[in-house]
């Protein structure tokens, strides 16, 4: 949407992010206002696919197959191929959707639950994307520049990164 008075564009999916959700969820699917239910972070950083390893590190077969089972016939790397569309406009949910990237080649019920999650969050936020503004005549454009960094605390598995750089306020 382009408001010329305003000097404001906002680009957006909701269309497709509803008929994505429409193809993937159900009804009975349930809102999320965050990407990861509140408290399941740390469970999330720990998706890892299908396999399990015993505690002396060797592949346990049955168990692992007992995971591909449960997804198997689930469309899953259609729904990160959906997410990462969607992350052109919706920066919020990148490390989400990368993070669940990751398991592509053998995810287990938790990446596709959890896809279906991020899904939802975008659903249920889907009015939201990237806004533009135009800078007035005879100024610049402003540039701002975030980082962040946790540093690694004692029950986060690994160290996590970020940054975003907006320009005349919206995230490029």
């Amino acid at each position: 949407n382009y408001n010329m008075e305003d000097g404001h564009i906002h680009l957006g999916q909701k269309q497709y992010i509803e008929q994505t959700f429409k193809q993937f969820c159900s009804n009975s699917t349930m809102s999320f206002k965050t990407p990861v239910s509140p408290g399941r972070e740390n469970e999330f950083m720990k998706l890892q696919g299908a396999k399990v390893y015993n505690k002396e590190g060797v592949l346990d077969e049955p168990e692992t197959q007992k995971r591909r089972d449960a997804v198997s016939g689930k469309p899953y790397r259609a729904l990160m191929g959906c997410l990462l569309w969607m992350n052109m406009t919706r920066a919020d949910t990148t490390y989400h959707t990368a993070t669940l990237c990751q398991c592509m080649d053998d995810p287990s019920i938790e990446e596709w639950e959890a896809g279906l999650g991020v899904l939802s969050y975008l659903y249920a936020t889907r009015d939201l994307g990237l806004k533009y503004t135009r800078t007035p005549d005879g100024q610049s454009c402003k540039i701002d520049c975030y980082a962040d960094s946790s540093f690694r605390y004692a029950k986060q598995p690994k160290p996590q990164a970020g940054f975003a750089i907006f320009v005349s306020g919206g995230a490029v």
